[in-house]
């Protein structure tokens, strides 16, 4: 259990660097999925309030829960520590017919600003790209807890051609883990040495011209946070249209919070392909990992560096 940090009126604007701008999270509303009933939303500096439907319950939202709440860095992941264990009654709603555990009070969260959507309204428009996960001591991984609605778009893209991945005790990196939010579950290239020059194809399945990939850098765990800075991230990424042959290389930011590059260079639909071009070093480890890279359509600022 890690002890309870003091906010300050600034504690969301931190100095961030190339795309990355400062805004606050005050007055963000998580709306989870169906059928998980529940929503959050973060009234000030220092208190959250967790609504959720109890199971059995024929009521929307029966049960309201607040916490006083702190953010915690380490090991280059921003937790969200609350001042009281995550109710299991949370855990129930959220985890249709699971068995639940004790998950803490801790939540690692992921979370960016959509441009596009700042200035709409509406229970459709959410401004945030939001994640969170809980540790599951029960077993060697975590869970997604927290899931704003519109991060799942349903639209079935494809990737091939991935020049290696890394198998480790049994376990595949697999390039199709770059179209899941689940945690530990990354595409980690397999190659020798740092991985430069390592990629994958995306499939533009749908025949559309997009405007931008989407990306949540390195290796997300909320049981082993530390494995996001021991294992390598990319610092470039070469894009290029498999048909056009069209290229650039574009900076990648240090940050497990979600972004965005830009790819509106490209001239018409086609297949991508991304290369590693740079990367940062892990501390212990010489794979690169990406946790998260899809095709998409609007802007995402990281909140924190």
């Amino acid at each position: 259990m890690f002890k309870r940090i003091i906010l300050v009126s600034c504690l969301f604007c931190f100095p961030l660097f190339l795309m990355a701008q400062n805004f606050s999270i005050i007055g963000e509303r998580i709306l989870g999925l169906f059928p998980a009933g529940y929503l959050i939303f973060i009234i000030d500096e220092q208190k959250m309030r967790f609504e959720w439907t109890s199971v059995g319950s024929g009521r929307s939202y029966n049960e309201v829960e607040y916490f006083n709440y702190s953010i915690k860095q380490r090991d280059g992941i921003t937790f969200l520590v609350l001042d009281a264990d995550i109710p299991e009654e949370i855990l129930l709603a959220v985890f249709v017919n699971a068995t639940t555990w004790h998950a803490g009070s801790e939540i690692l969260i992921l979370f960016g600003q959509i441009q596009e959507q700042k200035e709409r309204s509406g229970k459709l428009y959410h401004p945030s790209f939001f994640l969170g996960y809980v540790a599951n001591p029960n077993h060697s991984n975590s869970h997604i807890l927290l899931e704003d609605v519109h991060l799942r778009e349903g639209l079935g893209r494809g990737y091939r051609d991935a020049s290696s991945s890394l198998t480790e005790f049994g376990k595949t990196y697999d390039v199709n883990n770059l179209d899941s939010l689940q945690s530990e579950s990354a595409w980690v290239e397999g190659a020798s040495g740092d991985g430069i020059g390592e990629g994958f194809v995306i499939v533009n399945g749908r025949d559309r011209k997009w405007k931008s990939l989407a990306i949540i850098n390195g290796f997300i765990s909320a049981r082993n946070p530390h494995l996001y800075k021991e294992n390598g991230r990319v610092k470039k990424i070469k894009v290029e249209g498999v048909r056009s042959g069209v290229s650039e290389v574009l900076d990648v930011i240090d940050t497990p919070h979600p972004q965005t590059v830009d790819i509106s260079f490209l001239p018409y639909p086609e297949d991508i392909r991304v290369s590693i071009a740079d990367v940062y070093p892990g501390t212990k480890y010489k794979d690169t990992a990406i946790h998260y890279c899809i095709t998409y359509n609007l802007t995402i600022i990281p909140l924190f560096p």
